[in-house]
């Protein structure tokens, strides 16, 4: 039984997904950023408090996804991040 269900598009999934990974050096895929934006709704939603604990299940790796979203360049050359962006995210790599 299933009590809510939280739909998610690919900018917030892949959003949250690279958050994971550069913020919390969690190497999960694009299912787990989509996971977590559906925790972070009903987290809200639910106006759950500092101090409560929410568990949340990452059902993937970043294995499969390594020349895709965790690449600026693919996130700008399919419509994810601007230019400008990914300039500036590639150059804070360097």
């Amino acid at each position: 039984y299933t009590d809510k269900w939280y739909k998610v598009d690919d900018q917030e999934a892949l959003d949250y997904a690279r958050r994971l990974i550069s913020e919390e050096g969690m190497f999960v895929g694009g299912s787990s950023g989509t996971a977590l934006a559906g925790a972070m709704r009903a987290i809200k939603e639910l106006n759950i408090g500092e101090g409560k604990r929410v568990v949340v299940l990452l059902p993937d790796s970043v294995r499969n996804y390594m020349t895709k979203f965790i690449n600026n360049d693919w996130m700008y050359e399919n419509g994810f991040i601007s230019e400008e962006e990914c300039i500036r995210l590639n150059s804070s790599t360097l």
